[in-house]
């Protein structure tokens, strides 16, 4: 659901930009500029913050923190026996 409410923020801040670059010369198109940023810098800043918040994904060489299924009783519980 979070992911979600991301993706529609951004959709949000492409529809600001979009529009400030269809119609650049309306006094609003600064201030559509401006919260488009805003939307940005938002998104980059959740993204640093870890929200929403994802399993880790093995395709990115993530470490399991060992709470997961796989770790305690799948894969490495074989390793260590």
């Amino acid at each position: 659901m979070m992911g979600f409410v991301k993706a529609i923020m951004l959709a949000v801040a492409f529809l600001f930009w979009a529009a400030n670059q269809f119609w650049p010369n309306l006094p609003q198109a600064t201030l559509f500029n401006d919260i488009a940023i805003a939307l940005f810098v938002l998104d980059v800043f959740l993204v640093i913050i870890g929200w929403p918040r994802t399993s880790p994904d093995s395709s990115f060489g993530e470490a399991c923190s060992g709470s997961c299924a796989m770790c305690c009783r799948g894969l490495y519980s074989e390793e260590q026996s």
